[in-house]
């Protein structure tokens, strides 16, 4: 989703977006996977603030992709 398709449609998610996803992919990886529930506090907070940093960019990022949709559906 973060590559534009010559002549299908343009990218979804920019580099900062994925950066943002990915960061809670890897905590989501490490959470799944954890035997013994003792977090680095440092590490959680990292992970709340990309998440909250997430939200406009995502936000806007989808919107953009939105409008592509509909200026094809307006061109039909």
């Amino acid at each position: 989703m973060t590559l534009d398709v010559e002549d299908v449609r343009p990218r979804v998610i920019s580099d900062e977006a994925y950066e943002a996803l990915n960061e809670l992919r890897r905590f989501r990886h490490v959470f799944r996977n954890a035997y013994v529930l003792h977090f680095d506090v440092e590490r959680l907070e990292l992970v709340l603030r990309r998440a909250y940093e997430l939200e406009p960019i995502y936000e806007d990022d989808l919107n953009k992709f939105l409008e592509f949709l509909n200026s094809l559906i307006i061109q039909q």
